[in-house]
């Protein structure tokens, strides 16, 4: 279907499909077209499974547009993580302003909470800054608001993270029932549970515009099932070495995947000393003044920047989370424009960020997940990193490989990965760590005001559809009781109050054990002559909200 055709369809001016010619997009894909003609022009909610790179942002974008031209009303764009964020926030924002729309960002836990971000046509949040911002219960946030978007929506699924975004989406159920919710995914397994959830239709298509092949690397042969091996000279070289100058060799780039944050910058070492060999001497001048760049112009010189410097000197570099932002994003482009020819990162890239590349290398399965131990990662989170192979327009193919150092890990390699479907969404909401966290929140933002609402705002959770109802009872209540005995709400005959202390508490996003800690600690304090700056240090360890050291 040509873009003039849906623009049409969608009651967009001739101008928008236009923009979208004068970016290379005329064709739509299948997966696009049957979402958008699925209703979602009359208000319809839509779950889109495909996979990355099939064009779920662009369906997105058609909708807010339609939203702000046709219908005059607002959209929110709910992201995990504040590097997509602002990535999306940079595309949006070159797009919508052609037209004269506004896009917003907001995603500080302490950024302020005006009434101004209410002038944004388009405002992109975090799941946490969206959930935090709901708490506090301005008036603004649903005047005008006609959709959400929800990318990456399996992440209902982490333990982490996905507390916060089913309660955030009950949240949203409950406060405006007929909202519009287009929720985005590349690999999930239940979509059409989700969508039930949701009240939404499903979508669901494996459309790729550039074909995936998912393999092992064993003993120098690329295994690819059901066709046939194909065998690598590595030499002396190590396979994720070989791996990767065989790519780059080719003209494509590498993505390769550790565990840690540690490893990522080994890594991009190791595969620099390597590398610059095959640079061009155009590219060697342009690394070159990245690195300087790196090194001097970009939040000071720190023995961080300057290892990213030399690795980004031969085409290599590595990502993560403890990098500053401005370091991040200059490698991020670099990457895009083919500069540099080898990405080391964590997880952090497989969650929606867009730096696709020819050969995607997972060279660890196994992650420490305290206090269980080393454990195999999820089938999801494989699809998620395999799924940034291929660039469309660019690569004629995209190669998902795992490297294997016997035939019984190979074996195990095809069946818990390769072969598999992603895992089902389940609700995390489970763990009583994270229902506390939130039953606090609920409270505080007065979704819930008597102890009959309790139940009644949890019936509307994944939770409350996927397991036993007194499982859900009995956990709510035992939250409840530690939440009173703390003194973070109060009763009074059936009403339910949030305290001072349980209002500061979830004003400041923190978890009531935190909380408690920290009182408790600091009335400690207050009691002795002595106190050690070190001991504050220690209570603030020794609470739930301090990550454990990896």
């Amino acid at each position: 279907m040509h873009i003039d055709e849906i623009c049409c369809l969608l009651g967009l001016p001739p101008r928008v499909a236009r923009l979208y010619s004068d970016r290379g997009i005329r064709e739509l894909y299948p997966p696009q077209e049957a979402a958008l003609r699925s209703g979602i022009a009359e208000g319809r909610s839509l779950v889109l499974a495909s996979p990355t790179a099939s064009g779920k942002t662009v369906v997105a974008e058609l909708l807010m547009l339609h939203v702000a031209l046709v219908r005059g009303g607002r959209s929110i764009y709910l992201v995990p993580l504040r590097a997509l964020a602002g990535e999306k926030f940079q595309s949006f924002r070159d797009l919508f302003s052609r037209l004269g729309l506004k896009v917003g960002i907001s995603t500080g836990d302490f950024d302020r909470v005006g009434r101004d971000l209410a002038a944004n046509d388009v405002l992109i949040l975090t799941n946490e800054r969206a959930d935090s911002i709901l708490r506090q219960r301005p008036g603004w946030f649903f005047r005008g608001l006609e959709l959400a978007v929800v990318d990456e929506v399996h992440l209902l699924g982490d333990p982490y993270r996905g507390p916060t975004l089913e309660v955030l989406l009950a949240a949203l159920k409950r406060e405006r029932p007929d909202l519009q919710l287009l929720a985005l995914s590349a690999t999930i397994g239940n979509p059409e549970e989700i969508a039930a959830w949701l009240g939404a239709e499903a979508v669901v298509s494996d459309f790729r515009p550039v074909p995936l092949r998912k393999g092992i690397f064993l003993e120098g042969r690329l295994i690819f099932p059901g066709e046939a091996d194909r065998f690598l000279d590595t030499g002396r070289l190590e396979p994720l070495v070989a791996l990767t100058l065989d790519c780059v060799g080719e003209g494509g780039q590498v993505l390769v995947f550790v565990s840690t944050r540690r490893s990522a910058q080994a890594t991009a070492r190791k595969l620099a000393r390597h590398l610059g060999d095959l640079l061009a001497e155009d590219e060697r001048r342009a690394l070159l003044e990245l690195a300087a760049r790196i090194r001097g112009e970009v939040e000071g010189k720190t023995s961080l920047s300057v290892e990213l410097a030399k690795a980004v000197e031969r085409g290599a570099a590595f990502h993560h989370a403890g990098l500053p932002a401005q370091h991040r994003r200059l490698v991020e482009d670099a990457f895009r424009d083919r500069l540099l020819k080898a990405l080391c990162t964590t997880t952090t890239l497989a969650a929606g960020v867009n730096l696709p590349a020819r050969r995607v290398i997972i060279r660890d399965v196994r992650r420490y997940d305290p206090p269980y131990g080393s454990s195999y990662i999820p089938t999801l989170e494989y699809h998620q990193m395999a799924g940034r192979a291929g660039r469309p327009g660019l690569d004629p193919y995209g190669e998902a490989i795992l490297i294997a150092k016997s035939r019984e890990e190979a074996g195990e390699f095809a069946s818990r990965y390769v072969l598999a479907p992603p895992e089902e969404i389940r609700s995390q909401l489970a763990q009583e760590g994270a229902l506390l966290f939130h039953l606090l929140g609920v409270i505080a933002a007065r979704y819930v005001r008597a102890l009959r609402d309790i139940p009644a705002f949890f019936s509307l959770t994944l939770f409350a559809r996927q397991f036993d109802p007194g499982e859900l009872a009995g956990a709510l209540q035992r939250g409840l009781g530690y939440l009173e005995i703390e003194g973070f709400v109060e009763e009074e005959g059936e009403r339910l109050f949030p305290t001072d202390f349980g209002a500061l508490t979830a004003r400041l996003y923190i978890h009531p054990v935190t909380a408690a800690v920290l009182r408790d600690g600091l009335r400690e304090a207050r009691r002795r002559k002595e106190r050690p700056p070190i001991a504050f240090f220690h209570l603030v360890a020794a609470t739930p909200d301090m990550e454990l050291v990896r």
